[in-house]
């Protein structure tokens, strides 16, 4: 994309130069322009900053306001983007009428446990078990057992199409080889209670089968489709095969904000 001094932009996947866009979240501002992009020889050369200030002589600010990340390619606005899914990214805050302050968060690293819903409607664990010092829902195969996460809200400044992680926790009861169905559901405020939907099927925990140890399954692949800032997302398991029990802790996510 041509770059032009005050551009919002950030590097691709590509190594690219390109503008960012509030609608794509792995696009996020991380750089504001201080030049104008020149391209030559196939290399494309930009001055860019964390940290800048910008005059306007038509006076375009309101003292003091926020400035987001705008959903127009490169741009910052005052209005905070309305669309689902849009990333929230604050990039500075207006001095004056007449003078911007950028100032590009870098990204940082945020993990997240989602406990276990409270109670369980499948008739063999009923409100829940013990085992060495754990407590909580525990999931057989008799009766196809199912439990389900706490419902959990992506932060509406979360970057990236996915999270870096997302692995359920369980407390090993027995042998307990396993076939587990993992289910995600997820909508945004004012839409369809089925707006998104992912299922991962025949899935197994990472570690070897054995007694007495904490297990983790690997719940990216119900996160791709799902994955949006402002969404709200609960994850169901069910144990369609199980030698033994596993007792559901809960789901660690590890994702960026800005």
């Amino acid at each position: 994309a041509a770059i032009s001094i005050g551009d919002l932009v950030g590097l691709n996947t590509s190594g690219q130069w390109v503008k960012a866009d509030s609608t794509t979240p792995s696009m996020y501002a991380q750089f504001v322009a201080v030049g104008d992009g020149v391209q030559a020889d196939q290399v494309y050369e930009v001055s860019v900053s964390k940290r800048a200030y910008f005059s306007d002589a038509d006076f375009p600010y309101t003292a003091a306001a926020r400035q987001y990340l705008s959903e127009t390619a490169g741009s910052h606005t005052e209005t905070r983007p309305t669309t689902d899914g849009a990333l929230i990214q604050i990039v500075g805050k207006a001095v004056s009428t007449n003078l911007v302050y950028f100032d590009i968060p870098t990204p940082r690293l945020v993990n997240e446990f989602v406990g276990v819903a409270t109670y369980d409607t499948s008739a063999a664990p009923g409100l829940g078990a013990t085992d060495a010092g754990w407590a909580g829902i525990s999931v057989a195969a008799a009766g196809a057992d199912t439990t389900w996460t706490e419902s959990f809200r992506v932060p509406h400044n979360a970057v990236g199409s996915a999270p870096l992680k997302a692995k359920l926790i369980l407390n090993s009861i027995g042998d307990s080889a396993a076939t587990l169905a993992v289910t995600s559901v997820g909508a945004y405020d004012g839409a369809s209670n089925v707006q998104a939907t992912d299922t991962a099927t025949a899935t197994d925990w990472e570690q070897t089968d054995a007694d007495n140890i904490v297990l983790t399954v690997d719940a990216s692949t119900v996160m791709d489709a799902m994955w949006a800032p402002g969404r709200n997302i609960q994850v169901l398991l069910t144990g369609t095969t199980i030698t033994g029990t596993a007792m559901f802790l809960g789901m660690w996510l590890e994702y960026e904000i800005v």
